[in-house]
């Protein structure tokens, strides 16, 4: 089956060359010489042209409606033009591909002719807000878009134009603004578009079908979940060789002038020096999963999820379904198992992160520069990527299903992390395929698995809510278990050169004031592209894995109580901002009949918990105060402040101070 697969893609890829070939054959510098020609005729009444912004004034232009059933323009054919009715179907008889827009719900279709040449055909449509179409001189190819009319004749048009090099584009009589890219003179349709359509697999048999009312009547968050708390996230692929900005490089270097820039310094051009060619320079060749396992079970993390494809589409792991992995090229091993191998033996939970589905137009080039993005050579790896904000069709949508479901049968993961590519409802049919996939073989493989999405691409009560850093995380108690995924570093996620790291106090505050709202925390790591993980961030896991191994007991297995937490930080309603925690702020947790109450800095020679004045924690009296980290028993008393605990001279940690405070059925 693998070799197969591969086979068809290959087989696929070589057509994809030969036919890309054909229509690229007479290139960009006969469509400069087309725009120029075409402008030309009016030049007295057009803005100089720039490609990175112009306008058209057509005031030396005609506008006639036309509906007929069928109209023909060189190379255009248009099919039932009755758009209001139906929409339009626009046909390339050069190469076959058809372009089809939806109903005109505020205009009709014009068809749009010079004065001086009527064979130069364009279109335009009344002003409003829905669809606009282009018009490419030189090949007649006509393609909807959509478009917000703005007011004062001009409108905001996306970047799903930049299919075009040249190009008329025309919002009623009046002109328009918008940004074009540059060198890409026909749509590139991805590779998996012409792939067989076989490659998503039946969902086996279940309790969990593919809508969301099953999902939600079936789903129960794993309890292992809820006692773990604290996991780690890793980012590292092909932007750890660059090394530089942050792990969107792949987009970053055809699309910002400032990181493009830099990258034509270091590495070259970018139709000489691509982002695919840092594929060979990937070796990972000081990839040592053992010790990467050790590390994070001594950081007392209790799961660890690898990215096992970014943005970018390279795969870091062994695909049966494309050879640009990390098995078939790069460092040739297949990363992502072997890591879930070592994981395991630490007796670790294992999970994998998939950002497949923002790869469709997450390259797509925004400078206009020369670059080997839509090279036919490159398709099985670059797609080739699409406009922002065009919609992904099916086949790559099939395809992104069958690589979710290939992690799944592969590595039996029991955390499926999602990116926000996922968000949007209309993938909701296939988040439902996923999930009811996933799920039954979770259940049949007989361990509770969790998907973990943000801003309710998922139903809560069908997985688990992702929060991305801490600043969108929630600030009050949480009915439902949630997570946070935030980095070790101030900035990127990705290994960078210059990488500037958190606290550590400050990512335990983060962990302890997660899990007193319900919540866990997962921690991103960075490696070098060389597999080795900066000394620095070992460090700084091994003294959360020490505070851990003394004040564990207050977060793992724990689970909220009525009150998250007291003091200044505690109070919603104030913007805390860069507040520095103080003595007066605690988080509290409970295990059975123990209350912890974790200060977030030392109080000094009293601690004062207003939350207990009475001295009872749920209506039982309090008998017995603990410090961990120091061996007595700490006296108190209750007073009109509160709760008042009276505390050693020294502190047991550096970090946070966890007092574990029984009643007098739970005497430890």
């Amino acid at each position: 089956m693998m070799l197969l697969r591969k086979l068809n893609i290959l087989i696929v890829g070589l057509l994809f060359c030969l036919i890309s070939f054909g229509q690229n054959a007479n290139n960009a510098a006969m469509d400069i010489a087309a725009l120029a020609s075409n402008f030309s005729r009016a030049s007295a009444e057009i803005s100089p042209i720039k490609f990175s912004q112009f306008q058209i004034n057509l005031t030396n232009y005609l506008c006639e409606k036309k509906q007929p059933e069928i109209v023909k323009q060189r190379d255009l054919t248009v099919l039932n033009a009755n758009s209001k009715e139906d929409g339009a179907t626009f046909e390339d008889s050069n190469s076959g591909f058809r372009y089809r827009h939806g109903k005109l719900k505020d205009g009709d279709v014009y068809v749009f002719y010079n004065n001086s040449d009527q064979k130069q055909a364009s279109t335009c449509r009344i002003l409003g807000n829905g669809l606009v179409q282009v018009w490419n001189p030189k090949n007649g190819v006509i393609v909807p878009v959509g478009g917000t009319y703005i007011g004062k004749g001009f409108a905001k048009i996306p970047l799903d134009l930049a299919a075009f090099e040249t190009r008329i584009v025309v919002l009623g009589p009046l002109p328009i603004k918008f940004l074009p890219v540059y060198y890409q003179t026909h749509q590139h349709p991805r590779l998996v578009d012409y792939l067989p359509d076989n490659s998503v697999n039946a969902i086996p048999k279940g309790k969990f079908r593919p809508n969301w009312p099953s999902l939600v009547k079936n789903y129960e968050v794993p309890e292992w979940f809820k006692d773990a708390k604290f996991g780690i996230f890793i980012h590292w692929g092909l932007y750890a060789i660059p090394a530089f900005h942050n792990e969107w490089y792949a987009s970053h270097m055809y699309s910002s002038k400032p990181i493009a820039d830099w990258h034509n310094a270091h590495f070259g051009r970018q139709d000489t020096f691509g982002y695919k060619d840092f594929i060979p320079l990937f070796k990972a060749d000081k990839f040592n999963p053992q010790q990467w396992a050790a590390l994070f079970k001594a950081s007392g993390a209790k799961y660890v999820i690898p990215t096992a494809e970014h943005h970018d589409g390279f795969k870091m792991y062994a695909s049966d379904l494309t050879v640009w992995d990390a098995k078939d090229m790069g460092p040739h091993r297949d990363l992502v198992g072997e890591l879930a191998k070592a994981v395991r033996q630490q007796g670790l939970i294992f999970g994998v992160s998939d950002h497949e589905i923002e790869n469709w137009s997450f390259m797509f080039p925004q400078l206009k520069e020369p670059n080997d993005l839509f090279d036919p050579k490159n398709a099985g790896f670059y797609g080739p990527p699409q406009p922002p904000d065009s919609i992904e069709t099916q086949p790559f949508l099939n395809q992104w299903l069958a690589e979710a479901e290939e992690l799944v049968d592969k590595y039996h993961p029991k955390l499926f992390y999602f990116d926000n590519g996922v968000d949007s409802a209309r993938l909701d049919s296939m988040k439902q395929k996923f999930g009811a996939y996933y799920y039954n073989h979770a259940a049949n493989w007989k361990y509770g698995a969790a998907i973990l999405t943000k801003y309710y691409a998922y139903p809560d009560a069908a997985g688990v809510h992702e929060y991305e850093k801490q600043v969108r995380s929630p600030k009050t108690l949480q009915k439902n278990f949630w997570q946070t995924d935030d980095v070790i570093s101030n900035f990127s996620w990705g290994y960078v050169s210059d990488m500037k790291y958190r606290s550590v106090g400050s990512i335990l505050h983060q962990l302890i004031d997660n899990v007193s709202k319900n919540g866990a925390l997962l921690l991103n790591i960075s490696p070098r592209g060389d597999g080795s993980i900066p000394e620095e961030q070992q460090q700084i896991l091994l003294a959360i894995g020490q505070w851990l191994k003394v004040n564990g007991e207050a977060i793992y297995g724990s689970r909220p109580w009525t009150e998250f937490g007291e003091g200044i930080s505690a109070d919603t309603t104030v913007n805390l901002g860069r507040y520095k925690y103080t003595g007066t702020d605690f988080r509290f947790t409970t295990k059975k009949d123990t209350l912890f109450a974790i200060a977030m800095s030392w109080p000094g020679k009293i601690a004062i918990i207003k939350s207990l004045q009475e001295g009872l924690f749920d209506g039982k009296k309090i008998t017995q105060i603990k410090l961990l980290g120091y061996n007595k028993s700490l006296d108190f008393e209750n007073t009109e402040n509160g709760l008042e605990i009276q505390l050693p001279a020294d502190k047991p940690n550096p970090y946070d101070y966890v007092f574990r405070i029984t009643t007098s059925k739970n005497k430890n």
